[in-house]
């Protein structure tokens, strides 16, 4: 008898702890701040890299990556713009991923969501400055939901060895370099050294005869400061036309009759495995 009082007795304490601990659990659950909704944005500089100088002129590749570091999805109207996009000393040229963004080139481009973005998920854009100052600093400046229609618990960078109000900079409340709603890149505008030269097959000394194909060979060298997107233009005048023109490595080219129009990518000289043929860029311009 002694024995099943005990049971009796200890079967409401098992109950009474099993309805405390499912108790303690719910109020764990509904006391754990979730994030919600939070944009984080990063800028990468693809080529060149930031401790290159650039020239005017000259391209600067980046991509961007927009994360949704929150735990609730964000729709496509949460936020409109999700993102702008603003450079200074420079032409925003193109801006390639999955965002319908505002038409280039100018300087400021807002992108908006073509989708949901879901918890924890990030989508990346390819964006193309064209260098427009002859000197100073290049700087893209990436910010999420600019009209703060977001409650979101990260702020807009104010980082202080970056001075990047001109595009988009705001104010930050935590630690200066915490992945937050803005980013920024410089690039430091330099000059560039090209050297041009134009050889002929047959040789200016030699006669032609009517009809026949001469074959001339240019040939750029670079120094200084980085340089992707340099054109490069040579003209024709005279009783012949330009027919065909072979571009090089690293080399794309169009032409008219008069006129070849070459675009250069010249890499960053700052890599140990380049050798001097990797900064020099030749063209092959048929003429008959």
């Amino acid at each position: 008898m002694g024995r099943w009082r005990r049971s009796i007795i200890l079967l409401p304490l098992l109950v009474l702890m099993t309805v405390v601990s499912i108790l303690y659990a719910n109020d764990v659950r509904e006391t754990s701040a979730a994030p919600g909704k939070d944009f984080q944005v990063t800028i990468t500089s693809v080529s060149p890299a930031t401790t290159e100088l650039v020239a005017q002129g000259s391209l600067i590749r980046y991509t961007v990556v927009l994360r949704n570091a929150g735990d609730t999805a964000i729709s496509t109207t949460d936020a409109t713009p999700a993102l702008r996009l603003q450079s200074d000393n420079g032409d925003i040229e193109s801006v390639t991923g999955p965002m319908t963004c505002t038409a280039p080139p100018v300087t400021t481009i807002d992108c908006q969501l073509n989708n949901q973005l879901g918890a924890g998920q990030s989508i990346t854009l390819d964006v193309t400055v064209r260098v427009t100052a002859p000197s100073g600093n290049v700087l893209l400046g990436a910010l999420a939901d600019p009209g703060d229609q977001l409650t979101e618990d990260n702020d807009d960078a104010d980082h202080p060895t970056l001075s990047c109000s001109t595009v988009g900079e705001g104010t930050d409340a935590g630690t200066p370099d915490e992945p937050d709603n803005f980013d920024c890149l410089i690039h430091t505008i330099g000059s560039i050294d090209l050297m041009a030269t134009k050889t002929a097959v047959p040789a200016e000394s030699e006669q032609v005869a009517p009809g026949s194909t001469v074959l001339y060979t240019v040939t750029v060298r670079k120094n200084g400061a980085a340089a992707l997107g340099v054109p490069v233009r040579d003209m024709v005048s005279g009783p012949v036309a330009i027919v065909d023109v072979v571009a090089g490595p690293n080399v794309s080219c169009t032409h008219t009759p008069s006129q070849a129009n070459c675009t250069v990518d010249f890499p960053e000289e700052d890599d140990p495995n380049l050798s001097v043929d990797d900064l020099t860029a030749t063209f092959d311009i048929v003429v008959r």
